[in-house]
């Protein structure tokens, strides 16, 4: 899911697998949100992250500020465990086409990669 504007504002989630990968990623969001002086509302579960970002000075509107924080998270780096699942999930959808009879050992090694062996 990328970026949705919805009555709670600017909103994304994002899934990892472990609950201090999502907490880690938090912690990146919280720091930029400090340096653009935006902050948006985080919420963590497991292994979930909801992010909701919104300009209250101005009646609860959707502003280029949000846009602008949306972005600079964007451009975070991801825990190595969300890349991998992502590069998985596109490797898969590509061997189930017909379009990557090379990549069946690609994803052997993504999934024993995933599974910690």
């Amino acid at each position: 899911m990328k970026w949705e504007e919805t009555p709670d504002g600017l909103v994304r989630e994002f899934g990892f697998k472990t609950y201090v990968e999502t907490f880690g990623f938090a912690a990146q969001i919280a720091l930029v949100a400090q340096r653009l002086n935006h902050h948006p509302k985080l919420i963590v579960e497991y292994n979930k992250l909801r992010v909701e970002t919104l300009s209250h000075d101005v009646g609860g509107k959707i502003t280029e500020r949000d846009h602008k924080l949306a972005a600079a998270i964007d451009a975070l780096q991801l825990p190595a465990g969300k890349q991998d699942a992502d590069e998985l999930r596109m490797i898969k959808e590509k061997v189930k086409k017909g379009k990557g009879k090379d990549k069946k050992k690609k994803l052997e090694k993504m999934k024993k990669k995933l599974n910690g062996s």
